[in-house]
C-alpha cells in the first residue's frame, strides 16, 4: 500500500475522532459515570471519556485496538460480533491483572453511522460483591437457626416418646429446650441490633466514657471470677465524646464479654486515654488468641474462630459485626493484634466530636 494510501486512511481515521470530539454528545460522555469507548470496524478506539482514561490509567487510549485498551479477548470478541452483527449485546467480564474489576461491558452500533460502534463498560465489582454478602449472609443465618430448631425438634419428639414417667429425663430436655430457645432469641436479638447498625445512623449526645467503662466492667466481673480472672482497668477521671450511649455501651460490653469467655487464666484490661483528638479504648486479655489465617475475618458476620467454644459460650457470631458497624457509624475504627496462646487486643478509635454532629 503507498504512503498516499495510507495518507488517505490516517486522514478519514482523523476525520471521524475530530467529529466525534465535536458531537453533541460529548459532554453527555464526559458526564456518564462509566467508561464509553468508541471504536471502528477495525476494533480501534477512536473517542474515549475521562471515565475509560482512568478506568485503563492511560490517556492515549485513541488508536489503540479495543484488545490493547482492555487486555481482554472476551470484550475484543463481544466488540468484533456486534462489527459484524451489529446487534446489541452485553457480557460480564473481569479485566487481565485485575480479578477483584468485574464489568458489565455493552456494546451497540451508531444507527447512522456504520463506522462506530459503542463500548459501555460499568464496574460492578461492588455490587457482585454485595450479592455474595447477601447470599453468604442468608446462607450462614439458615444454618445458625436451623441447628437450635433442629435440637429443639429431637428433643421434643424424646420426650414425647418417652412421656412423663422418666422425670431425670424430662428435666435434662427440658433444660436443653430453654437453652436452645434462649440461642434462638440471642440470634434474632443480634440480628435486629446488626440491622439497626447498618441503616440508622447514631442519635448522639455528649457522654462521658469513664463511668461507661466502670458500669460494664461491674457487669462481667461475676463472670470472671467465676473463671479466677481479674479484670483490671486504667481510666482518666473523665473523657467525654459525641455518640450515642447505648451503642458505645453494647460495643464495650460485646468486647469485654468477649475477652472473658475466651481466656482461661491470667487477666483482662481495659485501657481507656485520649489519642490525638480521638478517645481510644483497649481491651487486651492473655486468652487463647487467634491465629493469623483468622485474624482478619473475625469482623465477618456469623465467623468463629472456635464454633464449638463459641456456641457453648452462648455467642451468636455477630457480636463483633454489631462492633465494627456501631463504631464505623460513629466514623471511627476498630482494629485487633493477637498471637496464638498469648493473648488479643482489640483497640477502638472514637472521635470525640461525632461527625453527625
Amino acid at each position: 500500500m503507498g504512503s498516499k494510501s495510507l495518507l488517505q486512511i490516517f486522514n478519514r481515521k482523523k476525520a471521524l475522532i475530530d467529529k466525534l470530539a465535536a458531537t453533541p454528545w460529548h459532554s453527555l460522555a464526559e458526564s456518564l459515570p462509566h467508561a464509553l469507548l468508541v471504536v471502528d470496524r477495525k476494533a480501534d478506539v477512536l473517542y474515549s471519556n475521562s471515565q475509560a482514561i482512568a478506568l485503563f490509567e492511560n490517556s492515549n487510549l485513541v488508536g489503540l485496538p479495543i484488545l490493547n485498551v482492555t487486555l481482554s479477548h472476551g470484550i475484543d470478541k463481544l466488540v468484533r460480533d456486534c462489527i459484524q452483527t451489529r446487534i446489541i449485546d452485553s457480557a460480564e467480564y473481569s479485566l487481565r491483572g485485575r480479578s477483584d474489576l468485574i464489568t458489565q461491558v455493552r456494546v451497540w452500533p451508531d444507527p447512522k453511522e456504520p463506522n462506530w460502534i459503542y463500548v459501555l463498560i460499568e464496574d460492578i465489582s461492588e455490587l457482585r460483591r454485595l450479592e455474595t454478602v447477601r447470599t453468604d449472609f442468608v446462607a450462614n443465618v439458615s444454618h445458625e437457626l436451623r441447628t437450635p430448631l433442629t435440637n429443639i425438634r429431637a428433643m421434643a419428639e424424646t420426650l414425647a416418646d418417652c412421656g412423663l414417667e422418666d422425670q431425670a429425663i424430662f428435666d435434662r430436655f427440658q433444660s436443653q429446650i430453654v437453652s436452645e430457645v434462649d440461642r434462638l432469641s440471642n440470634i434474632v436479638g443480634d440480628l435486629l441490633t446488626l440491622g439497626l447498625a447498618e441503616s440508622l445512623l447514631p442519635v448522639t449526645e455528649l457522654i462521658d466514657l469513664v463511668p461507661i467503662c466502670y458500669d460494664v466492667i461491674e457487669q462481667n466481673t461475676p463472670n470472671a471470677e467465676e473463671k479466677g480472672l481479674e479484670i483490671t482497668s486504667s481510666l482518666p477521671n473523665s473523657l467525654c465524646i459525641n455518640a450515642n450511649p447505648t451503642q458505645i455501651t453494647q460495643v464495650l460490653i460485646n468486647l469485654l464479654d468477649n475477652a472473658v469467655n475466651y481466656t482461661n487464666k491470667g487477666s483482662v484490661k481495659l485501657t481507656l486515654e485520649e489519642v490525638e483528638g480521638f478517645a481510644e479504648i483497649k481491651i487486651s486479655d492473655s486468652g487463647i488468641g487467634i491465629s493469623s489465617e483468622h485474624l482478619n475475618r473475625v469482623f465477618e458476620r456469623f465467623y468463629r474462630v472456635d464454633k464449638g467454644r463459641s456456641r457453648i459460650s452462648g455467642g451468636t457470631g455477630l457480636g463483633l459485626s454489631i462492633v465494627k458497624h456501631i463504631v464505623e457509624q460513629h466514623g471511627g475504627t476498630i482494629s485487633a493484634l493477637s498471637m496464638l496462646n498469648r493473648g488479643s487486643e482489640f483497640t477502638v478509635r472514637l472521635p470525640k466530636i461525632s461527625p453527625l454532629g
